[in-house]
């Protein structure tokens, strides 16, 4: 049996560093202003086109979002023109962030992991912090049986270990 763990989702919120800034100018440039400096700093656009407004299917209590046009993927950047406090959401589906691996990796000839793009993105002009992740395990070959492994688990018997090369 192989047992092989990755990241399913996960989803990104990009605080300023500094508050120095009129009410008015997080909706008018210093959102935008930290949204292009994410992407300058992960290649994204450089890897996938542009950035666009999104047409629908933001992420909840966010009005104003961006997506790649025609992307096979669910992608999304985030935030509200009002509420700074809620910063810029950035949204990896599990089928976005396999692509931006692959095509990071084959244009780079670099491995980016999810604690190498952390360094990628490290920025004086905003935090980051994970709000969500969901991990996804798969169990490959026939006749796993779920509920021995999870006693196994409980017992001790079996352990999990995770390896990032």
């Amino acid at each position: 049996m192989t047992v092989t763990a990755d990241i399913d989702q996960f989803t990104l919120i990009l605080q300023p560093t500094s508050l120095e800034f009129d009410f008015d100018d997080w909706e008018k440039w210093k959102a935008q202003n930290l949204i292009n400096a994410f992407l300058d700093k992960s290649g994204l656009e450089l890897l996938f086109g542009l950035v666009e407004e999104a047409d629908g299917g933001i992420l909840k209590n966010y009005t104003r979002g961006y997506t790649f046009f025609d992307a096979p993927f669910y992608f999304r950047i985030a935030y509200h023109p009002i509420y700074v406090n809620m910063g810029i959401s950035v949204y990896f589906s599990a089928y976005a962030w396999s692509e931006y691996r692959k095509k990071y990796e084959e244009y780079f000839n670099k491995l980016l992991h999810l604690h190498t793009f952390f360094q990628l993105i490290n920025s004086n002009d905003y935090s980051f912090r994970l709000s969500r992740i969901d991990m996804a395990v798969d169990f490959k070959n026939e006749g796993v049986d779920i509920a021995k492994i999870y006693r196994s688990l409980e017992s001790g018997r079996t352990e999990v270990r995770y390896n990032h090369e």
